[in-house]
């Protein structure tokens, strides 16, 4: 171990699994705190859990419910820090005092932009060219604390979500690799955040992945599309007409379709050209090719 410092542990999906990995490689973690599996949601992820009852590591799975009463856990396992890395709750002030050196929290955005849940989907929905990973101090509103570290990232034009989590894994990585040493050795500088220059958006719900091209353009249905590919990780966009509903795992807005050949266009209708193409008319008058679609059911 590089230092007897006593690290407690927040975290769940990917991201967390990477962090909860070279914590315990290189520090003193007497904790993870982590999820239930939820059975509903497709686990595309490697378990914190799991690797912590390899370590010998205590696992605490309380409830949002249950957190302020996981005061007194805390207060017992006595951390000098915690780090949270892709925790789903807002973890009470009664915790995050408890440590002497802090308590930070990595979230996956350039903050003060994309604060909330969800900051990678959200982040592609909105159309935005850039993202990153930003380190900072927990306090009582959501990713508003000061700024610890952060790294910044371009997303692609045509990038799913599942492909910036992957842009962000080592980028995570360095950050707590730089910033943990200096946070024990009290060296670390800090930046405070500025929210108000920022932006910030709520949990995302399943209806939110609803196609509606009388309100959105091709180029707003092209970035809910990739937000929320690829499918083994997130429920997929779907599109309701003519009483079907369709899946539509991917889009394309380069190209638009030999408009000759269609008669009596209307916005919101889908359109087959050459027996197999699918198009789809947009609010502006704008087309998106559905290139990967699946008929989920008849409503």
């Amino acid at each position: 171990m590089i230092s007897p410092k006593k690290i407690l542990f927040f975290g769940y999906s990917q991201l967390g699994y990477d962090a909860f990995q070279y914590l315990v490689n290189h520090f003193s973690v007497v904790g993870a705190v982590t999820h239930h599996i939820n059975k509903a949601e497709p686990c595309w992820f490697d378990l914190v859990e799991e690797r912590a009852e390899e370590y010998g590591i205590p696992v605490f799975k309380p409830e949002i419910s249950a957190l302020e009463s996981f005061t007194e856990t805390v207060e017992q396992l006595n951390p000098d820090l915690i780090i949270s890395v892709y925790y789903r709750y807002m973890i009470p002030m009664r915790i995050l005092d408890i440590p002497q050196l802090g308590s930070y929290n990595m979230h996956g955005s350039f903050l003060p932009h994309f604060r909330g849940c969800a900051p990678i989907n959200w982040a592609i929905v909105k159309g935005a060219k850039t993202s990153g990973v930003t380190l900072h101090e927990m306090v009582e509103k959501p990713d508003a604390g000061a700024i610890i570290a952060q790294r910044s990232c371009i997303i692609g034009d045509n990038e799913t979500a599942g492909e910036l989590v992957e842009k962000m894994r080592p980028l995570s990585l360095e950050i707590l690799k730089t910033a943990i040493p200096k946070i024990i050795d009290g060296t670390q500088k800090k930046t405070c955040v500025d929210i108000k220059k920022g932006s910030y958006f709520g949990r995302r719900k399943p209806d939110d992945g609803c196609i509606n091209p009388l309100e959105q353009t091709a180029q707003e249905v092209h970035n809910l599309v990739r937000a929320l590919q690829p499918a083994s990780q997130y429920p997929s966009a779907f599109l309701e007409i003519d009483g079907h509903k369709f899946f539509v795992h991917k889009t394309d807005v380069s190209a638009q379709p030999q408009k000759e050949s269609i008669q009596n266009v209307s916005i919101g209708a889908l359109y087959t050209l050459n027996d197999q193409e699918k198009w789809l008319y947009c609010k502006n008058g704008t087309w998106v090719k559905l290139c990967d679609i699946t008929p989920m059911a008849i409503l």
